[in-house]
């Protein structure tokens, strides 16, 4: 069944003692201390937050810490992408729960214990994660589904709008708590040592798809990961410093590495070119009704699909 239930939790479901502190919020940024600054408006001044800057100190978001007893500045080094920047903040972490988010994103104490409060109950999930909203209430996609042929072929048609759940991606309904095959790192909680026994984010992939790869090894272990459609979560879709073609070629780049990893030669070249093509379909549309910056994304990302971009490694 894809529909769960999951009893009513607040922060009396967790372990005796367990406050702010009894997680660690993970951020990567890069170029992001504005995003960053307004999210941190929604943290508690005293709760555990580990900061990864991947833009070598430029825009000093490390000040934005000064007054935050439990927080703690990392330097990735510069563009080490996501994976590599959030397993750094992992690996040096001390909390047995760990929550990534991302600077753009609004998250709540509330939601944060009860995303911890359901790991602590129920040892048969690895991952949890909320729902996130974009400004104007949009669900986001939040995880989805392993590619298959099959699963890429609804997508590019279209077909997923009619059957949400045949698809690759999905974006949760209000308050629909349910199980899929990986989610996204945005607002996602974990438990710090099954996470890194498991190799946490997959640092193969600069950006992008080292959430599904995580999903693919979680599922692989027996574990459930857990979407609660029942708690949300701001998210408001302005990323980071980076320009949106940049990120967009790097997730094009990405899902055909995925591909060829997960995949036979053929099979991977199949589905490649099946994702190519609904890619282009979309453009022509786009073109045509001269949306030119979905056209811009839509080129960036069949680069990304057909040339690659970046490190991947």
């Amino acid at each position: 069944m894809s529909e769960l239930r999951v009893e009513e939790q607040d922060p009396a479901a967790l372990p005796a003692g367990t406050t702010t502190r009894s997680y660690e919020l993970l951020v990567v940024t890069y170029r992001s201390r504005r995003q960053l600054e307004q999210m941190l408006r929604s943290v508690p001044a005293d709760a555990a937050l580990a900061v990864v800057d991947n833009a070598r100190g430029i825009d000093h978001v490390e000040d934005l810490l000064d007054r935050r007893p439990h927080a703690r500045y990392l330097d990735s080094g510069g563009d080490a992408g996501f994976a590599r920047a959030a397993n750094l903040a992992a690996r040096t972490s001390s909390h047995p729960y760990l929550i990534f988010a991302s600077p753009d994103s609004r998250p709540d104490v509330a939601v944060c214990a009860a995303l911890v409060a359901q790991l602590h109950s129920d040892p048969t999930v690895g991952s949890c994660a909320a729902n996130t909203i974009d400004g104007d209430g949009t669900a986001d996609f939040v995880g989805g589904w392993e590619p298959t042929l099959w699963r890429l072929l609804i997508q590019a048609v279209g077909l997923h709008h009619l059957f949400p759940r045949a698809g690759v991606w999905y974006r949760a309904q209000p308050g629909e708590v349910t199980e899929l095959g990986w989610l996204a790192g945005e607002t996602l909680a974990v438990r710090r040592e099954e996470f890194l026994a498991l190799g946490g984010w997959d640092e193969r992939y600069f950006l992008y798809n080292e959430d599904m790869s995580l999903g693919r090894r979680m599922r692989e272990a027996g574990r459930r990961q857990v979407l609660r459609g029942d708690l949300t979560v701001t998210h408001l879709t302005v990323g980071s410093g980076a320009p949106s073609a940049f990120m967009l070629r790097h997730r094009g780049a990405s899902m055909t590495a995925y591909l060829r990893d997960h995949n036979s030669t053929t099979s991977a070249l199949l589905m490649q070119m099946v994702v190519v093509t609904g890619t282009v379909g979309r453009l022509v549309k786009d073109l045509v009704a001269r949306r030119r910056h979905k056209v811009v994304e839509y080129r960036a990302y069949l680069h990304g699909l057909l040339f690659g971009r970046g490190p991947l490694s």
